[in-house]
């Protein structure tokens, strides 16, 4: 079983990239050296972790992300 939580959501056709994820594991992953390579074996080609850190109990990423940044790209034909 995991509970996980998440600093951002996206809309539909917008694209994450660096997002913070929180998850409460059963599992000891997180202790291992190699977890990082561990989660991303069982991840999907177009998801990956790219660090994986040890928190309290109390952390949730929703809640407690230092901050967020937004970047909006447009086609210039949208402002004709």
């Amino acid at each position: 079983k995991i509970q996980w939580a998440r600093a951002a959501r996206t809309d539909k056709g917008v694209h994450a990239l660096g997002n913070c994820v929180s998850l409460r594991l059963l599992a000891k992953v997180g202790d291992s050296p190699d977890a990082v390579n561990t989660i991303n074996a069982h991840m999907p080609d177009d998801i990956r972790v790219f660090e994986c850190v040890k928190v309290t109990k109390s952390f949730n990423a929703k809640n407690q992300a230092w901050g967020r940044r937004y970047e909006y790209l447009m086609p210039t034909y949208a402002f004709r």
